[in-house]
């Protein structure tokens, strides 16, 4: 593949696909590889780069121990990849641990930050998160199995985008 790309979709367009694996099939193993090489690796780090007196803390002890003066996005206490809005203090942030749903808008509102429903959703992922007895290596471990079943679940749809693009006989791409 790294030495003559595009040797395989040649051979397989020329129907010389008896040395090779199927490629649906082969699809299936690389995304059951990647899967679970990245939690492995998400998993790893979060060992490695903390002692272990922290890495068996839950998310809510963590968050219970910032100090009140310290300043995080909210959305970042596991290092994620998901979207965050911008730093504010935790002395505002311990507001939101146990804050009901019907007032999330109006405390976005004395932030001043966007009161639509996407910061309403993340706000209350992020009171999820920092009332969860989890530790942070379980907690990611949950959260790649969640991206990893929208990866699977939205392959329909990618693979429904993409036919009229790639699909066209005798043309390579």
């Amino acid at each position: 593949m790294f030495a003559h790309p595009g040797k395989i979709t040649n051979d397989f367009i020329e129907d010389k696909r008896n040395r090779y694996s199927p490629p649906v099939r082969m699809f299936i193993w690389c995304t059951a590889f990647y899967m679970f090489s990245f939690w492995l690796l998400m998993d790893t780090f979060s060992h490695y780069s903390e002692p272990a007196s922290e890495a068996n803390k839950s998310l809510s002890q963590r968050f219970d121990e910032l100090h009140d003066t310290t300043s995080t996005p909210i959305g970042m206490i596991t290092n994620g990849f998901w979207p965050t809005l911008p730093m504010t203090p935790v002395s505002r942030q311990r507001l939101i641990k146990n804050m009901p749903d019907s007032e999330i808008k109006s405390w976005l509102q004395d932030q001043k930050y966007p009161t639509d429903y996407f910061h309403i959703q993340l706000v209350k992922a992020y009171r999820t998160q920092i009332n969860s007895q989890l530790t942070l290596s379980a907690y990611t471990k949950n959260m790649t199995t969640g991206n990893n079943i929208i990866f699977v679940l939205l392959l329909p749809l990618n693979a429904l985008l993409l036919f009229p693009i790639l699909y066209r006989k005798n043309v390579l791409l």
